[in-house]
């Protein structure tokens, strides 16, 4: 269950700065 969460958590990460990346790149 934490293995699953700590994916989950990082993929939620990787998103937010995936989508800031593409932000700011306009």
């Amino acid at each position: 269950m934490s293995d699953l969460q700590a994916t989950f958590e990082f993929s939620v990460e990787l998103y937010k700065f995936y989508n800031v990346d593409l932000f700011q790149r306009g």
